[in-house]
């Protein structure tokens, strides 16, 4: 059966595919927002797609967890099992802090092997100061880095746990404590995104996304479904 992909299809599977290519363009700098339209950026990214397609180039998927990571943290903490969502908070964290600054290091030019060495030597306190002011975000206030350096403790607490016991007032303590963290936390989403959306899109995140969706929507009416090995489904 030869594959088709239906972009008409809000659930269809590929999507979310051809918008981690799309957004890679913009976030890497291959693509200059700056005061360009919503259509010239299309076009841009169809002339680099034209030539990647010429010279055969092959693309590489790098999962990113972030949305997920996000979900299940939140799910388990409306599930009531805030150890369990923390864990998961501080891990989602991490993931965004390396995916951005990763961003911003590849706009400045840095070699990949030096963007990595960075990241994997640094610790999340020096990540989230020095190393994010460096790769040109917006600095995150010292709330918000204090906030996260309190996730990271008390995750790796909860990681290497050491099988001590509550007497029942300590333990009800020590759960009003992880609840107010979580809420905390959840905050955390906002202010990433904050910073993502002026470094990396210009502040144009919401309008650029939407354009691109609309733009793969009509093409898929005018064309009908991509089938693979066919000229006609070619976009």
């Amino acid at each position: 059966m030869v594959p088709e992909i239906d972009f008409t299809n809000p659930h269809e599977p590929f999507t979310p595919i051809v918008e981690a290519l799309f957004r890679s363009f913009i976030e890497d700098g291959s693509i200059v927002i700056e005061d360009q339209s919503p259509d010239e950026i299309i076009l841009e990214y169809k002339a680099h797609l034209a030539i990647m397609i010429a010279e055969g180039t092959e693309l590489h998927h790098v999962p990113d967890h972030r949305s997920t990571l996000w979900q299940h943290a939140e799910s388990e903490c409306d599930n009531g099992n805030p150890e369990i969502a923390l864990t998961l908070y501080a891990l989602w964290i991490e993931h965004v802090v390396n995916g951005n600054l990763t961003a911003g290091f590849q706009r400045k030019g840095y070699d990949p092997d030096v963007i990595n060495l960075l990241i994997r030597r640094l610790n999340i306190d020096e990540k989230i100061t020095k190393l994010w002011r460096a790769a040109g975000f917006e600095p995150l206030s010292n709330a918000d880095t204090s906030l996260i350096s309190r996730i990271m403790e008390t995750r790796n607490a909860f990681v290497h746990y050491k099988w001590k016991g509550y007497d029942e007032t300590t333990d009800q303590s020590h759960r009003e404590q992880l609840n107010a963290l979580l809420e905390r936390a959840h905050a955390l989403h906002d202010v990433f995104r904050s910073r993502e959306n002026l470094l990396l899109w210009n502040g144009r995140e919401d309008e650029i996304m939407n354009f691109h969706r609309e733009d793969i929507k009509r093409h898929a009416e005018e064309a009908g479904p991509f089938i693979f090995g066919s000229a006609d489904g070619e976009a």
